[in-house]
């Protein structure tokens, strides 16, 4: 019995010794197959890395390469200019009370009748009509400066509206007709009617007033008509117990800053304003879109530490 199990042993053992040798031939086989799949895999993948950095380097221009550039002309005195209104519009929440009061006391039918003038200018069907009157006159006269005008009214007015909406559902303030108080704020909540701040109508007609205005600053009655105009419809607001003072004041404030954004006073200076270049740009596995700021440099045109040369969305005044 011993002596079978000793025999049973040294099979086992010779067996295994067998089956590593039979493995051990097997992997270096395996292996030898599979090192020329992995050398072409490596191949493939620098080749696939290379390429995407040049197709990288080919989508995305560079700095002093043609672009997409929103300007974005804010400075040091914009700046200061911007808080100066939320002071202004901080003072008139402190009084707003009063001045609603004093507005109510001194309510009229002439008033009423000024501000239903008013209301219709800077609402879903004054804006409209206008906008499309002035689009139709600038195509059937040929007047590329009033088309200019009124393409970047619309962007103006688009941007401005969208800010609105968002302030108002952050904001959610009661309206002065509700009785509630000019310091009634539901905050960031959902469901609600409460939309006071800021006005709608008043940033829509500031929008195009802005832009209207400083296009055709040099005659002499636009500003003062579009300005008006928008005045209008900005008290129509109050008059009517639909909004506080400092609610069109924020309006007027929001449609001026942000009007900047598709207007540039002159070539030379748009030159030289900072902004957001808009590209396309190649990733790895794919194409997305570069955003890339650019700091206002320079005034001068003798100054060679400027912005790119880039084109302008809803520019008013193209280079020839």
């Amino acid at each position: 019995m011993n002596r079978f199990m000793k025999k049973v042993k040294i099979f086992l053992i010779a067996a295994l010794l067998s089956l590593n040798s039979t493995a051990s031939a097997v992997s270096n086989d395996f292996c030898d197959d599979l090192d020329p799949l992995l050398n072409e895999c490596n191949s493939v993948s620098s080749h696939y890395i290379n390429n995407s950095s040049q197709l990288h380097n080919d989508l995305t221009p560079a700095d002093d390469e043609h672009g997409v550039f929103i300007p974005l002309p804010y400075d040091s005195t914009d700046a200061t200019n911007f808080l100066r209104l939320l002071g202004v519009v901080g003072i008139m929440m402190v009084f707003d009370q009063q001045i609603m009061d004093t507005v109510q006391d001194h309510r009229s039918d002439t008033t009423d009748r000024i501000a239903s003038f008013g209301y219709y200018l800077g609402g879903q069907d004054g804006i409209p009509h206008f906008l499309l009157g002035s689009l139709a006159t600038a195509l059937v006269f040929r007047n590329e400066n009033l088309r200019r005008t009124t393409l970047s009214s619309i962007g103006n007015l688009a941007l401005t509206g969208a800010i609105v909406e968002i302030l108002k559902s952050l904001s959610h303030r009661h309206r002065p007709r509700q009785g509630d108080g000019p310091y009634s704020y539901d905050g960031a909540s959902w469901p609600s009617d409460n939309t006071s701040f800021p006005s709608g109508h008043s940033v829509a007609a500031w929008s195009i007033a802005t832009i209207f205005a400083t296009n055709y600053r040099e005659t002499r009655w636009v500003p003062i008509v579009a300005y008006s105009l928008a005045t209008i419809v900005s008290l129509s607001r109050v008059n009517d117990n639909a909004h506080w003072l400092s609610d069109v004041t924020m309006s007027a404030g929001i449609a001026y800053f942000v009007g900047k954004l598709f207007r540039r006073r002159s070539s030379e200076d748009r030159q030289y304003s900072g902004g957001l270049t808009i590209s396309p740009a190649a990733l790895l596995g794919g194409v997305g879109v570069s955003i890339q700021w650019t700091p206002r440099t320079c005034r001068n045109s003798d100054d060679t530490n400027c912005s790119p040369q880039v084109d302008y969305l809803f520019d008013e005044e193209q280079e020839e």
